[in-house]
C-alpha cells in the first residue's frame, strides 16, 4: 500500500488523487482533511475501486474550506469541471440549483439551474429536494402562484389560498409585490429569528393536536436549515479560484 507523503490538517476541506502525469482522478470532500484522506491508506480496504485509484494514484492535493458545507459545494463544482475518472456523481450537467426572485414588472420566484435571467439569485444550493421544499413553502406561505387565466371570481388555486388573485380584474398588484419583497427577506435576513417563528407555530400546532400541519412544518424547519447554512458561507464559484489553480497545476521541475 503506498504511503501518504503529505501532512493534512484537521479542518473541513476538499482533496484531488492525481495520476502520475499530474491528472486529477478522484475528488472527495471532508469534514476533516487528514481523517478522511488517512482511511484511504489503510491496510484493511478491501474495495475494488479505492484499490484501483490507489494503484494509479501518484500524488495527491487538498484545499481547505471555512466550512463543511463549502467543501460539499467545491467539491460538486470541481467534479464537474475535471471529470475524474473515479467519481460518478456531479459529472454530468450543472451541479447546483438556484431560487431565483425574478425582475419582471409582476415578478415571481424560480427553481433554475444558470444564471441566464436577470433578478435576485439565492444560492447554490445543491440538493434539488431541499431547495424544492423551501421554494414550495415561499410559494405558498406568501401566495406567490401567479395565475394566467382571467376569471371574475377568481380561479380554484384562488379559493384554495394559494393564487394571490391575478385572475381577477381586481387583484391588488401593490400587495403582491409586498408579499414578494417578505418571501425574499425569509432567505435574506434575520435566519435564527425565522427559524424560531417556525419552531414556535410547529409547539402550537401540537398543542391544538394539529399533527399533520406540524409535520409538514417541521419538514419545512429541516430543509430551511440546510438552505440557511448554505447561504451563510455565501459560497459563489470564484471563491476558491486560487487555491484550485494551486491544487491542480503541476509544480514545476527543478533543473
Amino acid at each position: 500500500m503506498k504511503k501518504l507523503s503529505k501532512q493534512l490538517p484537521h479542518l473541513p476541506g476538499v482533496y484531488l488523487f492525481k495520476n502520475k502525469d499530474g491528472d486529477v482522478i478522484y475528488i472527495g470532500k471532508a469534514k476533516i482533511l487528514k481523517n478522511r484522506v488517512a482511511s484511504y491508506f489503510q491496510d484493511s480496504h478491501h474495495d475494488w475501486k479505492i484499490a484501483s485509484l490507489m494503484d494509479e494514484y501518484d500524488d495527491l492535493d487538498f484545499i481547505v474550506t471555512n466550512t463543511e458545507t463549502e467543501a460539499m459545494l467545491l467539491e460538486a463544482q470541481l467534479i464537474q469541471r475535471y471529470q475524474p475518472k473515479f467519481n460518478v456523481l456531479f459529472k454530468d450537467g450543472q451541479p447546483f440549483l438556484y431560487i431565483l426572485f425574478t425582475q419582471d414588472d409582476l415578478p415571481t420566484i424560480k427553481i433554475v439551474r444558470n444564471k441566464k435571467q436577470k433578478g435576485t439569485y439565492f444560492g447554490p444550493f445543491l440538493h434539488k429536494t431541499q431547495a424544492r421544499r423551501v421554494f414550495n413553502y415561499l410559494m405558498r406561505t406568501f401566495r406567490l402562484t401567479l395565475c394566467k387565466s382571467k376569471i371574475a371570481q377568481g380561479c380554484l388555486k384562488y379559493h384554495l389560498g394559494l393564487c394571490p388573485g391575478s385572475c381577477r380584474p381586481d387583484f391588488d398588484a401593490q400587495e403582491y409585490l409586498f408579499r414578494i419583497e417578505l418571501a425574499k427577506s425569509a432567505l435574506k435576513h434575520n435566519y435564527d429569528e425565522f427559524l424560531e417563528h417556525l419552531r414556535n407555530q410547529i409547539a402550537q400546532y401540537n398543542k391544538e393536536h394539529a399533527f399533520e400541519k406540524s409535520k409538514r412544518l417541521a419538514h419545512y424547519l429541516e430543509n430551511f436549515q440546510t438552505i440557511f447554512n448554505t447561504l451563510k458561507v455565501h459560497f459563489s464559484e470564484h471563491k476558491y479560484a486560487d487555491k484550485v489553480f494551486a491544487a491542480v497545476t503541476p509544480a514545476p521541475v527543478s533543473p
